[in-house]
């Protein structure tokens, strides 16, 4: 809770806050989620939250019970992937894409390239999700998602993909072709 209180502080023009999941240890208990909003109080109950499924927050494969009860999202994601797992938004000259990475990166592959497609006015394309394209550690690699995914962040453009999962931080060069790119405006940017 410290360190959300103090990035407020800090910033205290911010729109709202994605979390790139893992919100709580043990999804399926709702003390752990009283726990979530009871560190966060004066920030999530006057700053919306922009969530993302880890796999933390599942209370029971295959549905985040818990998650699902306490958050009302825009169901407007694939059409044949349970409602409020994957969604976008639009915010300002941005676009927004939250990913549920605990499912099969493919079966959201064709919904992903249909909002890039018709999000490509947007000035800005940020894409969330849980496990990492890239991560801090070999061992915790996501050769799906960085494939399948990252493919077409770089068909499309995608400005930074924000990614949870390793308790760590990272951030990469701009990446294109799971290569460094010549420049921001050639790649991605994974944090």
């Amino acid at each position: 809770g410290k360190l959300l209180h103090n990035c407020h502080a800090k910033f205290p023009s911010a729109a709202f806050d994605v979390v790139a999941g893992d919100l709580v240890d043990r999804g399926k208990y709702r003390d752990d989620w009283d726990t979530f909003f009871e560190a966060a109080k004066g920030i999530y109950d006057r700053w919306p939250i922009v969530p993302v499924l880890g796999n933390h927050d599942y209370s029971s494969k295959p549905v985040p019970e818990m998650y699902l009860k306490i958050f009302t999202l825009p169901e407007n994601g694939p059409k044949d992937f349970p409602k409020e797992y994957d969604y976008t938004f639009r915010y300002s000259n941005a676009l927004f894409i939250v990913l549920d990475a605990n499912q099969d990166a493919t079966k959201q592959a064709a919904w992903l390239e249909e909002q890039l497609k018709q999000g490509a006015d947007a000035k800005w394309k940020f894409v969330t999700y849980h496990q990492p394209a890239y991560a801090s550690k070999s061992t915790r690699d996501n050769a799906d998602v960085r494939k399948v995914w990252g493919a077409l962040f770089d068909k499309y453009h995608v400005d930074v993909a924000l990614q949870g999962h390793d308790h760590a931080s990272l951030r990469t060069p701009p990446m294109k072709a799971e290569k460094k790119a010549g420049s921001f405006a050639d790649g991605t940017v994974y944090v």
